[in-house]
């Protein structure tokens, strides 16, 4: 049976002077519940702290594709403001639904790494982010990101290419897994805990010469590598608190960053990720090809279909991908 999206009532709100966006007066959260951070109880204790500060209309995602749903048609109704509370996959549907719009999201971690959150140096505790969020209404203090698009869809950490997550040989099977029976994502989100995993498979692969050729176009550069990650932010994951940077040069505000191996030697899996721990050494490396500040990448491959996430989300097979950025593209609540 087709599913509705609840209708959010319009609203007249007046523009806030010298800002630029309506005023956060009227708010929508939106809420997943399957997030491994969040819990009835938690969002009880959020509803309160924020209606203290806000008109606030609270919906729970249902299905993948709801967050996007309900946030644009906040955004068309006029809402001063988007609260999203749960992970990064929330945050990108949420995302999704603003993006080129001049509605702040606000963001409260939900999920197990916030990886969003923390590059943008807000706390990952929920709590300590509650007040954080507090603050940021009484001073109306925002600010603006760029981010990637590709095939209609927009990704705020990273788009990866030819990094194929366990499981992900069958696309709808791997959906399915990660879903609970009404349809919510549930379990844990590449490229976060199987990032590594992931880089030692694809280093398998290249060492048995079954790795497929993508032939990267970007910067006035053009090479064939075995695997790629696109993103503009420096910290893709964390193990515990500390983070995994692979992306050393890469700025919220700037162009997009490649992180792509010519080669992907066994020997060069626990190197990178001593150096995506401590110093950034290897953007340096001899098969490391690493390109910052670009306004636009693309990836083909001669017939061979390589994997595709985005935002921790195995999306499918393709044989050819170009992304571009978005700049200035997401205003966020800070």
């Amino acid at each position: 049976m087709p599913r509705t999206v609840p209708p959010i009532a319009p609203r007249v709100v007046a523009p806030c002077p010298g800002i630029g966006f309506p005023t956060m007066e009227e708010a929508v959260l939106i809420t997943n519940p399957a997030a491994e951070a969040t819990s009835e109880h938690v969002k009880e204790v959020i509803v309160k702290a924020l209606s203290s500060n806000l008109h606030l209309e609270v919906v729970d995602t249902a299905a993948p594709g709801h967050a996007t749903e309900v946030a644009s048609e906040a955004v068309r109704s006029g809402y001063g403001l988007v609260v999203a509370f749960g992970g990064d996959g929330t945050l990108n549907e949420v995302a999704n639904g603003m993006v080129g719009s001049d509605t702040p999201l606000a963001i409260l971690p939900g999920g197990n790494a916030n990886v969003v959150c923390r590059n943008l140096g807000l706390p990952a505790d929920i709590v300590e982010a509650t007040g954080r969020l507090l603050n940021g209404l009484r001073e109306h203090t925002t600010r603006r990101i760029s981010v990637g698009r590709t095939g209609g869809r927009c990704f705020l950490v990273s788009c990866g290419l030819g990094l194929r997550p366990p499981g992900a040989h069958d696309a709808e099977r791997d959906a399915d897994a990660r879903r609970d029976a009404a349809g919510r994502r549930t379990g844990p989100r590449f490229p976060g805990r199987h990032l590594l995993e992931a880089a030692f498979r694809a280093a398998v692969r290249d060492r048995r010469g079954r790795d497929i050729r993508i032939h990267l176009s970007a910067g006035g550069v053009a090479e064939d590598v075995a695997v790629a990650l696109i993103t503009n932010m420096s910290q893709l994951s964390y193990v515990g608190d500390h983070p995994v940077t692979l992306a050393p040069e890469a700025r919220l505000d700037e162009g997009l960053d490649v992180l792509a191996m010519r080669t992907f030697p066994l020997s060069y899996v626990p190197r990178l990720a001593w150096s995506a721990l401590s110093d950034g050494s290897h953007v340096r490396f001899k098969q490391v090809l690493y390109l910052h500040d670009l306004g636009r990448v693309k990836a083909t491959s001669a017939g061979v279909p390589f994997s595709v996430h985005l935002d921790g989300e195995f999306v499918e097979d393709r044989t050819e991908v170009e992304a571009e950025l978005i700049r200035n593209g997401l205003a966020v609540l800070v």
